[in-house]
C-alpha cells in the first residue's frame, strides 16, 4: 500500500464502522449503565465488541428482548454492581400495586415491591442481551452500523509511518489515466513532454499533521488560496463549527489541482453513497454547503475545459444541486464540437452530464422530451447529436440508459388509446416487418432509415415480401437462366424518435443493441424508434470497418436484389461519400467501390 493510500484510508468518512464490518466475527455493542442513552448518538469510545457467533448461540449471552417491553430500570449497588429490573402493575384487593422483577431471571427472583428505591429509567427498548462475562446488559447492534458523531479521536501516532511532506496521488484522472506503469507508458506514447510533467504536478499533494492528539472533525474545511487548494481537518471544540477561523488544524492537505481535491473527497467522503442523506448533522450540512460553494465557483467562474473537468469529478448524485439549465447549456455546447476520449474524456463527461440531469429531473417523460426537443447550434436534436457523437462501449451504455428511462415513460405505451404523447396510426404502426441478419461478418436488413432533421422525425422505408413470385431470365456465362424472384412492396413510415416499435426476435437474430432486461424467450423486442435508428448506425459503421471493397460484393450477393442501393446501407455510403472520403483507408476504398458499382446498377429515387 502506498503512503498516500494510508492517508486516504485513515481519513475515510465511514472508516471506523467499516473496520468493524470487515471483521465479520464481531458486532458492536454498548454497555447499558447510568450513562447509557438509547436515543443519543454514542461516542466511538463507548463501543465494545462482542463475538457474533457467541451472541447468536447465546453462549455467555442471554437474550432479553422478549422480557423488556417498554422500560428497563437500573439500580446501582454500593459495590458497583448494577441490577436490572422490569416493572408490572398487579391488581390486589382492588388496588394497583407496582412490582419489579430482576432480569435476567434467577431461581430466587420474583416480583416484589421496591418502594423508595431510585431507578435509572431507560424508556426505549433495544436489542438487549445480558453478558455473563461482564455482568452487564448490553445493547448489541443489528447488522446495520451505529451513527457516529461528527468527530473522531486523532493521534499523530495513528499515522506514525507518514511524515510531513509531498506525496503522489494515484487516481484515474480527467484523461482516463492513473500513474500505474502501464498508463504512464501509454501516456508517454500519446502525449507531449509538457503534458506528462503537468500530469505529475497535478498529482502532487502536500501533507502536514499536527503533533497534538485530540478530537478532530470527520469532514475537512475546503479553501483556495492563490493557485493552491486546501483540505483542513480541524480540532473539535464544543460550540465552534468545524470551518470556523478559530479552529486549529490537525491535518492539512495542499493540492495543486482542483480535480485531485475533488477526487480525494470522492474516495474519502462520497464513496459508497447514493445520495446526500448522510449529511444530516450540523457539521455535515456545513461541509456540504462548503463543497457546494466550491463546486459552483469552479463551474460559474470558469469556462470550457475547466467546467468539463469539474463535472468529471463531481459525484452523479450531487448533480441535482446544480442548475439543470446550466447543465443543458454545457451539454449543448459540448456536442457542437468533437466528442472523444482522446485527451480530456469528453465522452465520459457527456454521459455524466446526461445522468446528472436525469438525477434532478421531474419525470422520465419530461426528461426524454427535453433530450429530443432541445437543439444544438446547428438546429439538430440533442438526441440525434448524442447518437452521432458517442462511440464504442459508451455508445451502448448511453443507449441502454436512455432505453431504460423510455420503458418507464409515457412514450412506451403501445396501446393507441392509452398513449397520450404519440399518435399511433397506420403511418407509424407499432409492429413493423423489420428484418436484419449478419452473414460473413456483414449486417444486412430490409429497411432504409433516416432522421429527418427538419421535422425531427425518423423515416423508415421497409421492403417486405408479398409472397408472390415472378419468373425472370438472367443471362449467365452458360446462357440464359430462369429464376423466380419474390415481388417486393415498400412501406413508408414516419416516427417520432420516442415512438414505440415492436420487431420480431426471430427475424433479427443479430440485432446489435440488445435490451439487457429482456427475457430470453421473448417473441418481440419493444423499443423506441431512436434505438432502431442507432442500431442502424452501428451496423453501418461495423460494415465500414469490416470489409472495405469486399463489403460491396457481399452485401449485393446476400440481398439478391439489384436495387438494394435504394433501401440498404450501400445507398447511405454513396450519399455520404463526399463527407466520408479520407476518414480512413477502409472508408475511402468502400466509397470508391460503391461508386463503381453504382455505375452499372440502376438507382431510382
Amino acid at each position: 500500500m502506498s503512503d498516500f493510500k494510508q492517508i486516504i484510508n485513515y481519513l475515510k468518512f465511514f472508516r471506523r464502522s467499516e473496520d468493524a464490518a470487515l471483521n465479520n466475527k464481531y458486532k458492536e455493542a454498548i454497555i447499558v449503565d447510568e450513562s447509557y442513552k438509547h436515543k443519543e448518538i454514542p461516542h466511538e469510545d463507548d463501543f465494545i465488541f462482542v463475538e457474533k457467533k457467541a451472541v447468536e448461540s447465546q453462549n455467555g449471552y442471554i437474550y432479553l428482548g422478549h422480557e423488556i417491553e417498554d422500560t428497563l430500570y437500573l439500580q446501582q449497588q454500593s459495590n458497583g454492581i448494577i441490577e436490572y429490573y422490569i416493572k408490572k402493575d398487579f391488581q390486589i384487593d382492588n388496588e394497583t400495586i407496582t412490582k419489579y422483577r430482576r432480569i435476567p431471571l434467577y431461581f430466587n427472583d420474583s416480583w416484589e415491591e421496591k418502594e423508595g428505591v431510585e431507578f435509572v429509567e431507560i424508556e426505549t427498548p433495544g436489542n438487549y442481551y445480558y453478558s455473563q462475562a461482564i455482568d452487564r446488559i448490553v445493547e448489541i447492534s443489528l447488522d446495520s452500523v451505529f451513527v457516529f458523531p461528527d468527530y473522531f479521536v486523532y493521534h499523530p501516532n495513528d499515522l506514525q509511518d507518514i511524515t510531513n511532506g509531498d506525496y503522489s496521488f494515484n487516481y484515474k484522472d480527467e484523461e482516463g489515466y492513473t500513474s500505474d506503469y502501464s498508463d504512464l507508458a501509454l501516456r508517454a506514447l500519446l502525449s507531449t513532454g509538457y503534458n506528462l510533467v503537468s500530469s505529475e504536478t497535478k498529482r502532487n499533494v502536500g501533507f502536514h499533521k499536527n503533533d497534538k492528539a485530540g478530537f478532530v472533525f470527520l469532514l475537512p474545511k475546503i479553501s483556495q488560496r492563490g493557485g493552491k487548494y486546501y483540505l483542513e481537518y480541524t480540532y473539535y471544540q464544543k460550540g465552534i463549527s468545524y470551518n470556523s477561523f478559530m479552529t486549529e488544524t490537525a491535518i492539512r492537505l495542499e493540492f495543486n489541482y482542483f480535480g485531485a481535491l475533488l477526487e480525494f473527497l470522492n474516495q474519502t467522503v462520497f464513496y459508497g453513497l447514493e445520495g446526500l442523506d448522510a449529511f444530516n448533522s450540523n457539521a455535515k450540512k456545513l461541509f456540504l454547503e462548503d463543497y457546494t460553494v466550491f463546486v459552483e465557483n469552479l463551474l460559474h467562474f470558469s469556462s470550457g475545459t475547466k467546467i468539463l473537468e469539474t463535472l468529471y469529478f463531481v459525484p452523479i448524485f450531487f448533480f441535482k444541486k446544480i442548475d439543470p439549465n446550466f447543465l443543458w447549456y454545457v451539454l449543448e455546447k459540448t456536442l457542437e464540437y468533437s466528442v472523444t476520449n482522446i485527451g480530456l474524456n469528453k465522452e465520459d463527461i457527456v454521459l455524466r452530464i446526461l445522468e446528472g440531469i436525469y438525477e434532478g429531473s421531474k419525470s422520465d417523460t419530461i426528461f426524454l422530451q427535453e433530450v429530443v426537443n432541445k437543439r444544438t447550434k446547428s438546429k439538430k436534436s440533442l438526441l440525434h447529436e448524442l447518437i452521432h457523437s458517442i462511440d464504442g462501449d459508451n455508445f451502448k451504455k448511453m443507449l441502454q440508459f436512455l432505453w431504460n428511462i423510455w420503458k418507464n415513460s409515457d412514450f412506451s405505451t403501445i396501446d393507441p388509446e392509452k398513449n397520450k404523447f404519440i399518435d399511433i396510426t397506420d403511418k407509424n404502426p407499432v409492429l413493423i416487418d423489420y428484418r436484419s441478419t449478419k452473414k460473413l461478418g456483414f449486417h444486412t436488413d430490409n429497411t432504409a432509415i433516416e432522421w429527418k432533421l427538419s421535422s425531427n422525425s425518423i423515416a423508415l422505408k421497409v421492403v417486405s415480401g408479398t409472397g408472390i413470385y415472378k419468373e425472370i431470365t438472367v443471362r449467365t456465362a452458360d446462357g440464359n437462366d430462369i429464376r423466380f424472384v419474390e415481388e417486393k412492396i415498400t412501406h413508408d413510415y414516419d416516427y417520432h424518435p420516442l415512438s414505440p416499435l415492436a420487431i420480431i426476435e426471430a427475424d433479427n437474430p443479430t440485432f446489435i443493441l440488445k435490451d439487457e432486461e429482456q427475457q430470453e424467450d421473448s417473441k418481440f423486442t419493444i423499443l423506441p424508434a431512436f434505438v432502431l435508428y442507432a442500431n442502424n448506425e452501428s451496423a453501418f459503421w461495423e460494415n465500414i470497418m469490416t470489409g472495405g471493397e469486399y463489403a460491396i460484393d457481399v452485401l449485393t450477393t446476400l440481398s439478391g436484389v439489384g436495387n438494394i442501393l435504394k433501401v440498404g446501407r450501400l445507398a447511405k455510403i454513396l450519399k455520404a461519400g463526399h463527407s466520408l472520403i479520407g476518414k480512413s483507408k477502409a472508408v475511402t476504398n468502400v466509397i470508391t467501390g460503391v461508386k463503381a458499382f453504382a455505375g452499372v446498377v440502376e438507382i431510382s429515387s
